[in-house]
């Protein structure tokens, strides 16, 4: 797939929950919870610098090969999507959690010029 994207100048949506085959694919990254974009930038940037924590627990989860480091696992379970929850969706989930989290929903926050992370911890109302 990079060879193709390379020889005709290609851009794809590669939609995967497996984040090895997507870092090897992808130059920019979105990643997504309970329906929302939570975090989205350059691939290097959300893999190796994660803003929400969503991001940050999910990359947690997944295994690598020249590791010491234990597999974590995210706590609860997914939302029902359904049902509405107020706040930030990751809210019932996230260790970081206050009570903006619960109450209001986050926009996408700016971190870099194409980085952006839709958390609370990361910035407040304009």
């Amino acid at each position: 797939m990079k060879d193709l994207q390379s020889e005709y100048n290609l851009s794809y949506i590669f939609i995967t929950h497996d984040l090895g085959v997507a870092s090897e694919l992808s130059d920019y990254f979105a990643v997504m919870y309970a329906g929302k974009i939570a975090e989205i930038g350059p691939a290097e940037d959300v893999l190796t610098n994660p803003m929400h924590p969503y991001t940050e627990k999910l990359l947690k989860t997944t295994p690598r090969l020249r590791s010491e480091s234990t597999l974590e696992f995210i706590p609860g379970s997914p939302p029902d999507l359904i049902e509405q929850i107020p706040g930030c969706s990751f809210n019932p989930r996230c260790p970081y959690a206050f009570e903006k989290c619960r109450t209001k929903e986050p926009y996408m926050i700016r971190i870099n010029s194409q980085h952006y992370a839709a958390c609370w911890l990361r910035g407040d109302e304009k």
